[in-house]
């Protein structure tokens, strides 16, 4: 979580609650989770809700486009 604290969780509290949270890898959607209590998206489900082919997240997991790649320690 310290290499989460440098970048990545401070751009996500910085962020709107109507900016969309999208993150890759397993351990980074963790990371948001634990560090902010926001849910990010897989990039696959982003296209799946622009295609109409899921709900849009509730408001208190975001909704807009910050993507932050995970820094592994």
């Amino acid at each position: 979580m310290k290499m989460a604290e440098a970048d990545l969780l401070p751009a996500v509290r910085d962020a709107g609650e109507d900016t969309l949270i999208v993150a890759d890898g397993t351990s980074c959607r963790h990371q948001v989770d634990l560090g902010t209590g926001r849910k990010a998206l897989h990039v696959a489900q982003v296209i799946d809700m622009v295609l109409g082919n899921a709900v849009m997240p509730p408001a208190d997991s975001s909704s807009d486009s910050a993507h932050h790649r995970c820094q592994h320690p």
